[in-house]
Protein backbone atom coordinates (compact mmCIF):
# COMPACT_ATOMS: atom_id res chain seq x y z
CA UNK A 1 0.00 0.00 0.00
CA UNK A 2 1.24 3.52 -0.86
CA UNK A 3 0.21 4.76 2.63
CA UNK A 4 2.63 2.32 4.31
CA UNK A 5 5.70 3.60 2.45
CA UNK A 6 8.15 5.92 4.21
CA UNK A 7 9.61 9.08 2.68
CA UNK A 8 12.72 7.38 1.23
CA UNK A 9 10.66 4.65 -0.44
CA UNK A 10 8.28 7.19 -1.93
CA UNK A 11 11.21 9.26 -3.17
CA UNK A 12 12.73 6.15 -4.73
CA UNK A 13 9.45 5.37 -6.50
CA UNK A 14 9.26 8.95 -7.72
CA UNK A 15 12.73 8.77 -9.26
CA UNK A 16 12.04 5.31 -10.73
CA UNK A 17 8.87 6.46 -12.47
CA UNK A 18 9.80 10.05 -13.34
CA UNK A 19 13.56 9.67 -13.89
CA UNK A 20 13.36 11.05 -17.41
CA UNK A 21 11.77 14.28 -16.19
CA UNK A 22 14.51 14.76 -13.60
CA UNK A 23 17.13 13.96 -16.23
CA UNK A 24 16.14 16.53 -18.83
CA UNK A 25 15.69 19.19 -16.14
CA UNK A 26 18.97 18.52 -14.30
CA UNK A 27 21.30 17.75 -17.23
CA UNK A 28 21.41 21.39 -18.48
CA UNK A 29 22.25 22.51 -14.92
CA UNK A 30 25.08 19.99 -14.53
CA UNK A 31 26.72 21.24 -17.74
CA UNK A 32 26.13 24.91 -16.87
CA UNK A 33 29.78 25.71 -15.87
CA UNK A 34 30.78 25.32 -19.53
CA UNK A 35 28.86 28.49 -20.38
CA UNK A 36 31.19 30.61 -18.21
CA UNK A 37 34.51 29.14 -19.38
CA UNK A 38 36.84 30.80 -21.88
CA UNK A 39 36.78 30.89 -24.85
CA UNK A 40 33.06 31.58 -24.63
CA UNK A 41 31.86 30.68 -28.13
CA UNK A 42 33.67 27.34 -28.31
CA UNK A 43 32.48 26.27 -24.86
CA UNK A 44 28.91 27.30 -25.61
CA UNK A 45 29.00 25.07 -28.68
CA UNK A 46 30.42 22.23 -26.56
CA UNK A 47 27.62 22.76 -24.03
CA UNK A 48 25.00 22.25 -26.76
CA UNK A 49 26.83 19.20 -28.16
CA UNK A 50 27.14 17.50 -24.77
CA UNK A 51 23.54 18.25 -23.84
CA UNK A 52 22.24 16.83 -27.13
CA UNK A 53 24.55 13.81 -26.78
CA UNK A 54 23.10 13.03 -23.33
CA UNK A 55 19.50 13.43 -24.48
CA UNK A 56 20.05 11.26 -27.55
CA UNK A 57 22.00 8.62 -25.62
CA UNK A 58 19.49 8.22 -22.78
CA UNK A 59 16.34 8.46 -24.96
CA UNK A 60 15.03 10.96 -22.44
CA UNK A 61 12.66 12.36 -25.09
CA UNK A 62 11.59 11.09 -28.51
CA UNK A 63 14.50 11.45 -30.93
CA UNK A 64 12.57 13.88 -33.12
CA UNK A 65 12.12 16.22 -30.12
CA UNK A 66 15.81 16.16 -29.19
CA UNK A 67 16.56 16.97 -32.84
CA UNK A 68 15.20 20.53 -32.49
CA UNK A 69 17.76 21.55 -29.84
CA UNK A 70 20.05 23.32 -32.37
CA UNK A 71 17.13 25.48 -33.54
CA UNK A 72 16.68 26.71 -29.95
CA UNK A 73 20.17 26.95 -28.51
CA UNK A 74 22.39 28.10 -31.39
CA UNK A 75 20.53 31.42 -31.95
CA UNK A 76 20.13 32.02 -28.19
CA UNK A 77 23.88 31.59 -27.61
CA UNK A 78 24.82 33.73 -30.63
CA UNK A 79 26.58 30.92 -32.49
CA UNK A 80 24.32 30.99 -35.55
CA UNK A 81 21.29 32.98 -36.66
CA UNK A 82 17.88 31.31 -36.85
CA UNK A 83 18.07 31.47 -40.65
CA UNK A 84 21.47 29.72 -40.72
CA UNK A 85 20.31 26.97 -38.37
CA UNK A 86 17.13 26.25 -40.31
CA UNK A 87 18.97 26.26 -43.64
CA UNK A 88 21.50 23.77 -42.26
CA UNK A 89 18.64 21.26 -41.90
CA UNK A 90 18.03 21.41 -45.68
CA UNK A 91 21.36 20.54 -47.30
CA UNK A 92 21.91 18.29 -50.32
CA UNK A 93 22.52 15.22 -48.16
CA UNK A 94 19.16 15.82 -46.45
CA UNK A 95 17.48 15.53 -49.84
CA UNK A 96 19.39 12.30 -50.45
CA UNK A 97 18.01 10.99 -47.14
CA UNK A 98 14.40 11.95 -47.93
CA UNK A 99 14.45 10.66 -51.52
CA UNK A 100 16.09 7.39 -50.46
CA UNK A 101 13.19 6.91 -48.05
CA UNK A 102 10.76 7.50 -50.93
CA UNK A 103 12.41 4.73 -52.95
CA UNK A 104 12.34 2.37 -49.98
CA UNK A 105 8.61 3.08 -49.60
CA UNK A 106 8.05 2.25 -53.29
CA UNK A 107 9.77 -1.11 -52.77
CA UNK A 108 7.50 -1.91 -49.82
CA UNK A 109 4.35 -0.60 -51.52
CA UNK A 110 4.78 -2.88 -54.54
CA UNK A 111 5.89 -5.86 -52.41
CA UNK A 112 9.23 -6.17 -54.16
CA UNK A 113 10.80 -6.59 -50.72
CA UNK A 114 8.65 -9.63 -49.95
CA UNK A 115 9.25 -11.11 -53.40
CA UNK A 116 13.03 -10.93 -52.93
CA UNK A 117 12.90 -11.91 -49.24
CA UNK A 118 11.13 -15.20 -49.98
CA UNK A 119 13.74 -16.18 -52.54
CA UNK A 120 16.53 -14.95 -50.28
CA UNK A 121 15.35 -17.22 -47.45
CA UNK A 122 14.92 -20.13 -49.85
CA UNK A 123 18.53 -19.67 -50.98
CA UNK A 124 20.28 -18.89 -47.68
CA UNK A 125 18.00 -20.59 -45.14
CA UNK A 126 15.99 -19.27 -42.21
CA UNK A 127 18.70 -19.24 -39.53
CA UNK A 128 19.15 -15.62 -38.30
CA UNK A 129 22.85 -16.25 -37.57
CA UNK A 130 23.35 -16.93 -41.30
CA UNK A 131 21.00 -14.23 -42.53
CA UNK A 132 22.74 -11.40 -40.64
CA UNK A 133 26.23 -11.81 -42.20
CA UNK A 134 24.69 -12.27 -45.65
CA UNK A 135 22.70 -9.04 -45.36
CA UNK A 136 25.71 -7.15 -44.04
CA UNK A 137 28.08 -8.38 -46.76
CA UNK A 138 25.57 -7.48 -49.49
CA UNK A 139 25.10 -4.01 -47.96
CA UNK A 140 28.86 -3.56 -47.65
CA UNK A 141 29.39 -4.37 -51.34
CA UNK A 142 26.55 -2.08 -52.41
CA UNK A 143 27.77 0.85 -50.34
CA UNK A 144 31.21 0.69 -51.94
CA UNK A 145 29.65 1.89 -55.20
CA UNK A 146 26.60 3.93 -54.14
CA UNK A 147 25.90 6.31 -51.21
CA UNK A 148 25.13 4.84 -47.79
CA UNK A 149 21.52 6.07 -47.73
CA UNK A 150 20.85 4.53 -51.14
CA UNK A 151 22.28 1.19 -50.03
CA UNK A 152 20.03 1.32 -46.95
CA UNK A 153 16.99 2.16 -49.10
CA UNK A 154 17.48 -1.15 -50.92
CA UNK A 155 18.44 -3.35 -47.96
CA UNK A 156 16.32 -2.12 -45.03
CA UNK A 157 12.97 -3.01 -46.72
CA UNK A 158 14.43 -6.43 -47.51
CA UNK A 159 15.37 -6.95 -43.84
CA UNK A 160 11.90 -5.85 -42.74
CA UNK A 161 10.25 -8.32 -45.11
CA UNK A 162 12.57 -11.12 -43.95
CA UNK A 163 11.59 -10.44 -40.33
CA UNK A 164 7.88 -10.58 -41.23
CA UNK A 165 8.34 -13.92 -43.00
CA UNK A 166 10.41 -15.35 -40.12
CA UNK A 167 7.52 -14.40 -37.84
CA UNK A 168 5.02 -16.15 -40.14
CA UNK A 169 7.02 -19.39 -40.12
CA UNK A 170 7.57 -19.21 -36.32
CA UNK A 171 11.34 -18.69 -36.33
CA UNK A 172 11.47 -15.40 -34.39
CA UNK A 173 9.43 -12.31 -33.60
CA UNK A 174 10.17 -8.87 -35.10
CA UNK A 175 8.75 -7.10 -32.02
CA UNK A 176 9.92 -7.26 -28.39
CA UNK A 177 6.71 -7.88 -26.45
CA UNK A 178 8.51 -7.82 -23.08
CA UNK A 179 8.89 -4.01 -23.15
CA UNK A 180 6.08 -2.11 -21.44
CA UNK A 181 4.89 0.67 -23.72
CA UNK A 182 3.36 4.03 -22.93
CA UNK A 183 0.10 4.98 -24.60
CA UNK A 184 1.77 6.83 -27.50
CA UNK A 185 4.77 4.53 -28.01
CA UNK A 186 5.43 2.37 -31.07
CA UNK A 187 6.51 -1.24 -30.35
CA UNK A 188 10.27 -1.71 -30.23
CA UNK A 189 12.16 -4.32 -32.29
CA UNK A 190 13.27 -7.68 -30.95
CA UNK A 191 16.94 -8.60 -30.59
CA UNK A 192 16.95 -10.27 -34.02
CA UNK A 193 15.36 -7.20 -35.60
CA UNK A 194 17.91 -4.98 -33.84
CA UNK A 195 20.71 -7.11 -35.26
CA UNK A 196 19.35 -6.87 -38.82
CA UNK A 197 18.59 -3.13 -38.83
CA UNK A 198 21.74 -2.06 -36.99
CA UNK A 199 23.88 -4.51 -38.97
CA UNK A 200 22.73 -3.07 -42.30
CA UNK A 201 23.29 0.50 -41.10
CA UNK A 202 26.79 -0.30 -39.87
CA UNK A 203 27.69 -2.30 -43.00
CA UNK A 204 26.63 0.64 -45.19
CA UNK A 205 28.81 2.95 -43.11
CA UNK A 206 31.80 0.60 -43.24
CA UNK A 207 31.44 0.03 -46.99
CA UNK A 208 31.31 3.77 -47.56
CA UNK A 209 34.71 4.14 -45.88
CA UNK A 210 36.35 2.01 -48.59
CA UNK A 211 36.27 4.55 -51.43
CA UNK A 212 36.15 8.31 -51.99
CA UNK A 213 32.83 8.55 -53.75
CA UNK A 214 30.44 6.50 -51.63
CA UNK A 215 30.86 8.30 -48.30
CA UNK A 216 30.42 11.97 -47.51
CA UNK A 217 33.73 12.08 -45.61
CA UNK A 218 35.59 10.53 -48.53
CA UNK A 219 33.95 12.98 -50.91
CA UNK A 220 35.19 15.93 -48.85
CA UNK A 221 38.65 14.33 -48.66
CA UNK A 222 38.73 14.10 -52.45
CA UNK A 223 37.57 17.70 -52.89
CA UNK A 224 40.24 19.06 -50.55
CA UNK A 225 42.99 17.14 -52.26
CA UNK A 226 41.79 18.10 -55.74
CA UNK A 227 42.11 21.72 -54.62
CA UNK A 228 45.60 21.20 -53.19
CA UNK A 229 46.99 19.33 -56.25
CA UNK A 230 47.97 16.25 -54.26
CA UNK A 231 50.08 13.40 -55.62
CA UNK A 232 48.58 11.34 -58.46
CA UNK A 233 48.64 8.02 -56.58
CA UNK A 234 46.66 9.34 -53.63
CA UNK A 235 43.64 7.20 -54.51
CA UNK A 236 45.78 4.06 -54.38
CA UNK A 237 47.23 5.09 -51.02
CA UNK A 238 43.74 5.66 -49.64
CA UNK A 239 42.49 2.27 -50.87
CA UNK A 240 45.56 0.44 -49.52
CA UNK A 241 44.81 1.87 -46.08
CA UNK A 242 41.01 1.77 -46.14
CA UNK A 243 40.35 -1.64 -47.70
CA UNK A 244 42.03 -3.83 -45.04
CA UNK A 245 40.55 -1.63 -42.30
CA UNK A 246 37.00 -1.98 -43.63
CA UNK A 247 37.24 -5.73 -44.28
CA UNK A 248 38.60 -6.42 -40.78
CA UNK A 249 36.03 -4.06 -39.24
CA UNK A 250 33.16 -5.70 -41.14
CA UNK A 251 34.19 -9.18 -39.94
CA UNK A 252 34.48 -7.96 -36.35
CA UNK A 253 31.12 -6.15 -36.50
CA UNK A 254 29.33 -9.25 -37.81
CA UNK A 255 30.72 -11.41 -35.00
CA UNK A 256 30.11 -8.69 -32.39
CA UNK A 257 26.45 -8.21 -33.36
CA UNK A 258 25.89 -11.96 -33.42
CA UNK A 259 27.27 -12.21 -29.89
CA UNK A 260 25.30 -9.35 -28.29
CA UNK A 261 22.00 -9.81 -30.16
CA UNK A 262 21.89 -13.44 -31.34
CA UNK A 263 23.78 -15.04 -28.42
CA UNK A 264 26.35 -16.60 -30.74
CA UNK A 265 28.70 -17.68 -27.93
CA UNK A 266 25.95 -18.94 -25.62
CA UNK A 267 24.62 -22.08 -27.26
CA UNK A 268 22.85 -23.18 -24.06
CA UNK A 269 21.35 -19.79 -23.26
CA UNK A 270 17.61 -19.70 -22.61
CA UNK A 271 17.41 -16.57 -24.79
CA UNK A 272 18.91 -18.35 -27.81
CA UNK A 273 16.53 -18.71 -30.76
CA UNK A 274 15.09 -22.19 -31.17
CA UNK A 275 12.83 -23.38 -33.97
CA UNK A 276 11.91 -26.45 -36.00
CA UNK A 277 14.05 -26.14 -39.12
CA UNK A 278 12.13 -28.66 -41.24
CA UNK A 279 8.74 -27.21 -40.32
CA UNK A 280 9.98 -23.68 -41.04
CA UNK A 281 11.27 -24.65 -44.49
CA UNK A 282 7.98 -26.40 -45.26
CA UNK A 283 6.04 -23.30 -44.20
CA UNK A 284 8.31 -21.17 -46.38
CA UNK A 285 7.52 -23.36 -49.41
CA UNK A 286 3.80 -22.92 -48.77
CA UNK A 287 4.17 -19.12 -48.63
CA UNK A 288 6.23 -19.19 -51.83
CA UNK A 289 3.52 -21.10 -53.67
CA UNK A 290 0.82 -18.73 -52.40
CA UNK A 291 2.77 -15.65 -53.51
CA UNK A 292 3.08 -16.89 -57.08
CA UNK A 293 -0.52 -15.79 -57.59
CA UNK A 294 0.24 -12.16 -56.71
CA UNK A 295 0.60 -9.44 -59.35
CA UNK A 296 4.04 -9.98 -60.86
CA UNK A 297 3.89 -6.86 -63.06
CA UNK A 298 4.17 -4.62 -59.99
CA UNK A 299 7.28 -6.46 -58.86
CA UNK A 300 8.93 -6.50 -62.30
CA UNK A 301 8.40 -2.79 -62.98
CA UNK A 302 9.66 -1.79 -59.51
CA UNK A 303 12.66 -4.11 -59.86
CA UNK A 304 13.56 -2.53 -63.22
CA UNK A 305 13.36 0.90 -61.62
CA UNK A 306 15.68 -0.14 -58.78
CA UNK A 307 18.22 -1.58 -61.25
CA UNK A 308 18.16 1.69 -63.18
CA UNK A 309 18.54 3.51 -59.86
CA UNK A 310 21.75 1.63 -59.00
CA UNK A 311 23.21 2.05 -62.50
CA UNK A 312 22.56 5.79 -62.49
CA UNK A 313 24.22 6.20 -59.11
CA UNK A 314 27.32 4.32 -60.28
CA UNK A 315 27.77 6.54 -63.35
CA UNK A 316 27.13 9.73 -61.39
CA UNK A 317 30.88 10.06 -60.79
CA UNK A 318 31.41 10.77 -64.49
CA UNK A 319 29.09 13.75 -64.38
CA UNK A 320 30.57 14.77 -61.07
CA UNK A 321 33.96 15.07 -62.74
CA UNK A 322 32.34 17.12 -65.52
CA UNK A 323 30.92 19.38 -62.87
CA UNK A 324 34.38 20.06 -61.46
CA UNK A 325 35.68 21.02 -64.90
CA UNK A 326 32.64 23.13 -65.78
CA UNK A 327 31.61 25.47 -62.97
CA UNK A 328 28.16 25.88 -64.57
CA UNK A 329 27.46 22.14 -64.33
CA UNK A 330 27.57 20.83 -60.78
CA UNK A 331 25.49 17.69 -60.29
CA UNK A 332 25.25 15.66 -57.08
CA UNK A 333 23.40 12.52 -56.00
CA UNK A 334 20.22 14.37 -55.05
CA UNK A 335 19.60 15.24 -58.73
CA UNK A 336 19.62 11.61 -59.80
CA UNK A 337 17.54 10.49 -56.85
CA UNK A 338 14.94 13.13 -57.67
CA UNK A 339 14.90 11.90 -61.28
CA UNK A 340 14.25 8.31 -60.15
CA UNK A 341 11.57 9.46 -57.70
CA UNK A 342 9.89 11.51 -60.44
CA UNK A 343 9.78 8.41 -62.63
CA UNK A 344 8.29 6.46 -59.72
CA UNK A 345 5.61 9.13 -59.22
CA UNK A 346 4.51 9.28 -62.89
CA UNK A 347 5.31 5.84 -64.37
CA UNK A 348 2.42 3.31 -64.21
CA UNK A 349 3.13 0.15 -62.29
CA UNK A 350 1.51 -2.00 -64.98
CA UNK A 351 1.06 -1.58 -68.72
CA UNK A 352 -2.57 -2.54 -69.16
CA UNK A 353 -3.15 0.76 -70.99
CA UNK A 354 -1.13 -0.63 -73.92
CA UNK A 355 -4.11 -2.87 -74.75
CA UNK A 356 -5.79 0.17 -76.29
CA UNK A 357 -3.00 0.45 -78.87
CA UNK A 358 -3.17 -3.20 -79.93
CA UNK A 359 -6.96 -3.24 -80.19
CA UNK A 360 -7.56 -5.38 -77.12
CA UNK A 361 -9.84 -4.87 -74.16
CA UNK A 362 -8.00 -3.78 -70.99
CA UNK A 363 -8.50 -5.85 -67.80
CA UNK A 364 -10.27 -2.90 -66.15
CA UNK A 365 -11.38 0.51 -67.31
CA UNK A 366 -9.49 2.69 -64.86
CA UNK A 367 -6.26 4.63 -64.57
CA UNK A 368 -3.16 2.53 -63.90
CA UNK A 369 -1.64 3.36 -60.49
CA UNK A 370 1.87 4.80 -60.40
CA UNK A 371 4.85 2.94 -58.97
CA UNK A 372 4.82 5.26 -55.96
CA UNK A 373 1.47 6.94 -55.17
CA UNK A 374 1.96 10.06 -53.08
CA UNK A 375 -0.73 8.94 -50.63
CA UNK A 376 1.49 6.08 -49.39
CA UNK A 377 4.36 8.34 -48.32
CA UNK A 378 2.82 10.01 -45.21
CA UNK A 379 1.87 6.58 -43.83
CA UNK A 380 5.37 5.07 -43.98
CA UNK A 381 7.82 7.98 -44.02
CA UNK A 382 9.80 8.33 -40.74
CA UNK A 383 9.35 12.11 -40.61
CA UNK A 384 10.86 12.41 -37.13
CA UNK A 385 14.19 11.19 -38.46
CA UNK A 386 14.15 13.92 -41.09
CA UNK A 387 14.70 16.21 -38.10
CA UNK A 388 17.19 13.81 -36.49
CA UNK A 389 19.44 13.77 -39.54
CA UNK A 390 18.95 17.52 -39.99
CA UNK A 391 20.11 18.12 -36.42
CA UNK A 392 23.35 16.30 -37.22
CA UNK A 393 23.91 18.65 -40.15
CA UNK A 394 23.15 21.63 -37.88
CA UNK A 395 25.63 20.39 -35.27
CA UNK A 396 28.29 20.14 -37.97
CA UNK A 397 27.66 23.69 -39.16
CA UNK A 398 27.67 24.93 -35.56
CA UNK A 399 30.99 23.19 -34.82
CA UNK A 400 32.54 24.91 -37.83
CA UNK A 401 31.04 28.31 -37.03
CA UNK A 402 32.30 28.19 -33.43
CA UNK A 403 35.60 26.61 -34.55
CA UNK A 404 35.32 23.89 -31.91
CA UNK A 405 37.55 21.61 -34.00
CA UNK A 406 40.34 24.21 -33.90
CA UNK A 407 39.87 24.75 -30.16
CA UNK A 408 40.33 21.00 -29.51
CA UNK A 409 42.99 20.12 -32.09
CA UNK A 410 45.08 23.18 -32.96
CA UNK A 411 47.70 22.41 -30.31
CA UNK A 412 48.44 19.16 -32.18
CA UNK A 413 49.66 21.04 -35.26
CA UNK A 414 52.97 22.01 -33.62
CA UNK A 415 53.64 18.50 -32.28
CA UNK A 416 56.89 16.90 -33.49
CA UNK A 417 55.54 13.35 -33.21
CA UNK A 418 53.64 12.00 -36.22
CA UNK A 419 52.05 9.29 -34.05
CA UNK A 420 50.78 11.90 -31.59
CA UNK A 421 49.34 13.94 -34.46
CA UNK A 422 47.58 10.94 -35.96
CA UNK A 423 46.09 9.79 -32.66
CA UNK A 424 45.07 13.31 -31.64
CA UNK A 425 43.42 14.28 -34.91
CA UNK A 426 41.68 10.89 -35.16
CA UNK A 427 40.35 11.20 -31.61
CA UNK A 428 39.01 14.74 -32.06
CA UNK A 429 37.44 13.87 -35.41
CA UNK A 430 35.81 10.75 -33.97
CA UNK A 431 34.37 12.60 -30.97
CA UNK A 432 32.95 15.49 -32.98
CA UNK A 433 31.48 13.29 -35.73
CA UNK A 434 29.53 11.32 -33.12
CA UNK A 435 26.90 14.07 -33.36
CA UNK A 436 26.65 13.71 -37.15
CA UNK A 437 27.68 15.75 -40.21
CA UNK A 438 30.93 13.80 -40.47
CA UNK A 439 31.61 15.33 -43.91
CA UNK A 440 31.64 18.85 -42.42
CA UNK A 441 33.86 17.71 -39.55
CA UNK A 442 36.16 15.92 -42.01
CA UNK A 443 36.56 19.02 -44.17
CA UNK A 444 37.52 21.19 -41.20
CA UNK A 445 39.81 18.61 -39.61
CA UNK A 446 41.60 17.92 -42.91
CA UNK A 447 42.41 21.62 -43.27
CA UNK A 448 44.19 21.41 -39.90
CA UNK A 449 45.72 18.06 -40.89
CA UNK A 450 47.24 19.54 -44.04
CA UNK A 451 48.73 22.34 -41.96
CA UNK A 452 50.19 19.76 -39.58
CA UNK A 453 51.49 17.65 -42.48
CA UNK A 454 53.23 20.61 -44.09
CA UNK A 455 55.42 20.98 -40.99
CA UNK A 456 56.97 17.55 -41.63
CA UNK A 457 60.12 17.45 -43.71
CA UNK A 458 59.15 14.60 -46.08
CA UNK A 459 56.60 14.70 -48.87
CA UNK A 460 55.52 11.16 -48.00
CA UNK A 461 53.85 12.44 -44.83
CA UNK A 462 51.37 14.59 -46.79
CA UNK A 463 48.70 11.87 -46.69
CA UNK A 464 49.50 10.26 -43.35
CA UNK A 465 47.34 12.63 -41.27
CA UNK A 466 44.31 13.44 -43.50
CA UNK A 467 43.64 9.80 -44.42
CA UNK A 468 43.23 8.60 -40.79
CA UNK A 469 41.16 11.74 -40.08
CA UNK A 470 38.78 10.83 -42.92
CA UNK A 471 38.47 7.21 -41.79
CA UNK A 472 38.07 8.11 -38.10
CA UNK A 473 35.31 10.62 -38.88
CA UNK A 474 33.46 7.79 -40.64
CA UNK A 475 33.36 5.66 -37.46
CA UNK A 476 29.89 7.03 -36.74
CA UNK A 477 28.19 4.15 -34.95
CA UNK A 478 27.14 5.38 -31.51
CA UNK A 479 23.89 7.34 -32.02
CA UNK A 480 20.99 7.54 -34.49
CA UNK A 481 22.20 11.04 -35.41
CA UNK A 482 25.80 9.93 -36.00
CA UNK A 483 25.40 8.93 -39.66
CA UNK A 484 22.84 8.87 -42.43
CA UNK A 485 22.77 5.05 -42.39
CA UNK A 486 22.19 4.96 -38.61
CA UNK A 487 19.39 7.48 -39.03
CA UNK A 488 17.82 5.42 -41.82
CA UNK A 489 17.96 2.19 -39.82
CA UNK A 490 16.66 3.89 -36.68
CA UNK A 491 13.71 5.45 -38.50
CA UNK A 492 12.58 2.25 -40.22
CA UNK A 493 13.27 -0.04 -37.27
CA UNK A 494 12.17 2.29 -34.43
CA UNK A 495 15.51 1.58 -32.75
CA UNK A 496 16.35 2.78 -29.27
CA UNK A 497 19.55 4.75 -28.74
CA UNK A 498 20.67 2.39 -25.98
CA UNK A 499 20.65 -0.55 -28.43
CA UNK A 500 22.57 1.45 -31.04
CA UNK A 501 25.14 2.52 -28.44
CA UNK A 502 25.55 -1.05 -27.17
CA UNK A 503 26.12 -2.22 -30.73
CA UNK A 504 28.35 0.73 -31.64
CA UNK A 505 30.89 0.65 -28.81
CA UNK A 506 32.74 -2.38 -30.16
CA UNK A 507 33.05 -1.28 -33.83
CA UNK A 508 34.05 2.25 -32.77
CA UNK A 509 36.92 1.11 -30.54
CA UNK A 510 38.11 -1.65 -32.88
CA UNK A 511 37.80 0.62 -35.92
CA UNK A 512 39.94 3.28 -34.23
CA UNK A 513 42.60 0.70 -33.34
CA UNK A 514 42.57 -0.76 -36.87
CA UNK A 515 42.96 2.63 -38.55
CA UNK A 516 45.86 3.61 -36.31
CA UNK A 517 47.50 0.18 -36.65
CA UNK A 518 47.48 0.22 -40.45
CA UNK A 519 48.62 3.85 -40.56
CA UNK A 520 51.42 3.07 -38.07
CA UNK A 521 52.46 0.14 -40.26
CA UNK A 522 52.45 2.50 -43.23
CA UNK A 523 54.65 4.96 -41.33
CA UNK A 524 57.19 2.22 -40.54
CA UNK A 525 57.29 0.97 -44.14
CA UNK A 526 57.69 4.52 -45.45
CA UNK A 527 60.60 5.19 -43.08
CA UNK A 528 62.30 1.93 -44.10
CA UNK A 529 61.89 2.80 -47.77
CA UNK A 530 63.34 6.29 -47.27
CA UNK A 531 66.27 4.87 -45.26
CA UNK A 532 67.18 2.49 -48.10
CA UNK A 533 67.06 5.36 -50.58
Amino acid sequence: MEEDLNFVQRLRNCFRIHWNGFFYLLSPLVLLPLLFMQPLMENRALYILLLAFLWYAVDVLPQGVTAVLPIIWYPLFGIMSSMEVCMSYAQDSQMVFILSNYLAISIVHNKLDRYIALRFLKKFGVNPTRILPTLMILTFLLSIFIPDACACSLMIPLAKAILQILDEINVCKPIDNSILLKDDETPYPSKVANAFYIGIGYAANIGGMTTFWSSESGYEFQNVYNDTNAEANLFLKYIITALPVTICLLIFTIVYLEIIFLDLMWSKSERRITYDDEASVASLDVILNDNKQEKSAYVVVTLCLMVAFVILLIIVKILDQLGKENKHLYIKYSTFLMLICLIAFVCPVDFSFLNYFICQKPPVYKTSPSILPWSTIPKQMPWGHFLVYGSGLAFGVGINKAKVYKYLAEHLVESKSLVEKQLGFMGVGLLLSTMGANHLITKSMISLGIKASSLNNTDSSLFTIPIPITLACSLSFLLPVSSISNCFSSGWGNLRSRDIMLAGIGPTIVGFVLIFSFMFLGNVMTNLFETKL
